[in-house]
């Protein structure tokens, strides 16, 4: 089924009319579709239009719709959540396609569809209103999703790369966190920011987000800086990164707030009251700060 594909991606000819060679493929996908039951979820096909990327369930007129005024989500030239086997080629294998130069840098995101694929087993059934079989497609989905706009990594692998970094480096705040007595979580989580820092609470959820704080540490004339559609709409940032502190600074700070030693006797319940007192980020003196 995957021979030649290009049309999928020719939605319109020259003159901005809806190409006949893209109709009428169209018209075979959904045919193929249909004629796989395990495809659908009961009357509904999963849309792999440009704005559903094979999220949302659909009846098929409405999918074939979409198709139409919408075109496929990007690199959909294997067929693999309508029925049709994943397959995911060898290193150094050729494309069978002259089209997908950049689904060849995406043979990473393939392999984490398909580890997903493997840890599922042979007994997956696609079910939708099973809440395991959801949350599955939801991470299925996500090798599937670009990191941002144009970007050639999906969230997963993103998400695989972070977890990478963290084993290959020792990193787990919470032991910083008990090492240091600076809180890792809240408003006051960066020892650097402290209470100059741009975290806010999720209008929903109420969750603390980091996002968009981190334009201040770029250089001056880093252009991130004055991009008003890639971070938080219409907003640029002129601020600078605060300064870094010093050893002394901190070690002061902490003898000014009068926080006693973890090992003194009545520690927790005097640092607790310092830190309500003061607002402040550290929760504890550490004995590591006494050492020369």
């Amino acid at each position: 089924m995957n021979n030649d594909r290009a049309w999928m991606y020719q939605r319109l000819d020259s003159q901005g009319c809806l190409n006949p060679a893209f109709v009428n493929g169209v018209e075979n996908f959904m045919e193929y579709v249909i004629s796989r039951p395990s495809s659908l979820d009961g009357i509904n096909i999963q849309c792999p239009c440009f704005n559903c990327k094979n999220i949302k369930f659909w009846n098929a007129e409405a999918v074939k719709l979409h198709l139409l005024k919408k075109g496929f989500v990007r690199n959909y030239y294997e067929w693999d959540r309508h029925g049709e086997p994943y397959v995911v080629r060898q290193s150094g294998e050729p494309s069978s396609t002259h089209y997908s130069n950049t689904q060849d840098r995406r043979d990473e995101d393939n392999l984490m569809y398909n580890m997903v694929m493997d840890a599922a087993g042979p007994s997956f059934n696609p079910e939708m209103p099973n809440p395991k079989v959801q949350k599955l497609y939801d991470i299925l989905d996500s090798s599937k999703r670009e990191l941002y706009e144009g970007c050639e990594t999906s969230q997963l692998s993103a998400m695989a790369q972070m977890l990478s970094l963290k084993s290959n480096h020792h990193c787990d705040f919470p032991t910083y966190s008990m090492l240091s007595g600076w809180k890792t979580a809240g408003h006051l989580a960066c020892p650097h920011c402290a209470h100059d820092h741009d975290a806010y609470n999720l209008s929903h959820g109420g969750k603390t987000t980091w996002f968009d704080n981190h334009r201040k540490f770029l250089p001056a004339n880093h252009p991130f800086r004055k991009n008003k559609n890639w971070f938080t709409k219409g907003k640029t940032v002129t601020e600078s990164a605060p300064p870094v502190r010093t050893c002394e600074d901190v070690l002061q700070e902490i003898e000014s707030l009068g926080l006693m030693k973890v090992t003194e006797l009545g520690s927790d319940e005097h640092n607790a009251k310092v830190i309500k007192a003061y607002n402040c980020g550290w929760k504890k003196r550490s004995i590591f700060w006494d050492l020369s």
